[in-house]
């Protein structure tokens, strides 16, 4: 019985820990969210590297899951303009 229970003590501390440490990188996570700034234009954006990566995974999403696909302006047509949404 006394091995049983120790057993038990066992793993729920081995639970606890793996808890403690689930914590901390949620935790970390969250810091490392709340300290980026994101940018407020495309022109913005653009000047780093990270941003441009982030551009280019969410256009190869785009174009793997054939959501778009990119086409030449017809001519004499007007374009609709866009906004950059935060």
């Amino acid at each position: 019985m006394l091995s049983i229970i120790l057993q038990i003590i066992n793993v729920l501390l081995k639970n606890i820990s793996l808890t403690i440490t689930v914590l901390l990188h949620i935790l970390l996570f969250c810091y490392n969210i709340s300290s980026i700034q994101e940018p407020k234009s495309f022109k913005e954006a653009i000047k780093h590297n990270c941003w441009k990566e982030v551009l280019q995974r969410e256009l190869y999403a785009f174009e793997s899951n054939e959501t778009w696909s990119l086409v030449d302006f017809p001519p004499r047509n007007n374009f609709i303009g866009y906004k950059w949404i935060l």
